[in-house]
C-alpha cells in the first residue's frame, strides 16, 4: 500500500531506494492504463504524487504531465525516437529540449520542480 492508513501519500518515494522500484512502476503502469482510457484526472493526480515525491524524476513524470496539458496522447514518446538507427530508447536531449521549451506555459504545474532542478 502506498498511502498510510489517513489515506496520505508519502512526501518522498526515491527511486534510488531500490524497495520502492515495484511501486513506483506499478503506479505508472496503473496510470498509463487511466491514460489509455481517458480517465486524464486520474492519471494526472497519481503522476503529480509521483513527481512531488521524487524531484529527482527518474521516471519522467513531467514529461508525461506536460504531454497530457498540451493535449497529447499516451503514445507521444513517439516523438522522441533517434533520428538515426540503432534505437536504444528516446532521445534525452530532444525531450529535455521540449521540456525547456513548453514548461512555461504550464508552470503552475512544475514550480518545485524547476525550483529542485536549479
Amino acid at each position: 500500500m502506498v498511502a498510510n492508513t489517513d489515506g496520505d501519500y508519502p512526501k518522498s518515494l526515491p527511486w534510488g531506494w531500490l524497495e520502492n522500484r515495484h511501486i513506483i512502476r506499478a503506479l505508472c503502469n496503473f496510470a498509463l492504463l487511466q491514460w489509455e482510457q481517458d480517465h486524464i484526472r486520474l492519471f494526472l493526480e497519481i503522476y503529480r504524487k509521483l513527481l512531488a515525491s521524487n524531484m529527482n524524476d527518474n521516471i519522467g513524470a513531467r514529461y508525461s504531465i506536460l504531454a497530457i496539458r498540451l493535449g497529447y496522447g499516451s503514445e507521444y514518446e513517439e516523438l522522441f525516437l533517434p533520428d538515426s538507427e540503432p534505437i536504444f530508447g528516446l532521445d534525452a536531449k530532444k525531450m529535455d529540449t521540449w521540456f525547456i521549451t513548453n514548461a512555461p506555459k504550464f508552470s503552475n504545474e512544475f514550480v518545485d520542480f524547476l525550483k529542485n532542478a536549479k
